[in-house]
């Protein structure tokens, strides 16, 4: 990954800014915590972090993508109650612009299903063009419902 032409070490020309920042591994740590705050310290302080930066300014994170490592709604606790699972991540204002890499497909305008790793290893540009189509095809469908 590391000799693509395209890339560069300069966030301010990026057309895409990846942040390496695995959710999934963090609220891994946490999700049985019953201090709220504790729980969804890291992802708060990371966005924070984010949103003072003067590449987050340019399209206000819509630039910006993550991987989440776990199933979409780790991510959603609607609740400010400890026998809520998961972490706020999704609700905190940063976050809504922000294109994210799941597991699995879901009904929000900026997450994006991927494959497990261990799934998915094409031998050809062909297998992965088919699976984008697929995929494509899938959200439509899943749009319409």
């Amino acid at each position: 990954m590391t000799k693509y032409l395209c890339l560069t070490n300069d966030s301010s020309l990026a057309s895409a800014i990846f942040v390496p920042f695995y959710d999934g591994l963090d609220v891994s740590c946490f999700l049985l915590l019953s201090n709220l705050t504790d729980r969804d310290s890291s992802a708060r302080d990371l966005l924070q972090w984010f949103a003072n930066r003067p590449e987050w300014n340019k399209m206000w994170g819509r630039d910006h993508f993550l991987i989440y490592g776990r199933i979409a709604w780790d991510f959603r606790r609607q609740r400010h109650e400890e026998s809520y699972w998961s972490s706020k991540f999704r609700f905190l204002p940063e976050s809504m612009n922000m294109s994210m890499l799941a597991v699995e497909a879901s009904s929000w305008n900026n997450d994006y299903a991927i494959p497990y790793p261990t799934s998915f290893h094409p031998s050809k540009d062909t297998q992965v063009l088919q699976w984008q189509r697929k995929i494509k095809f899938c959200k439509l469908v899943f749009q319409k419902r």
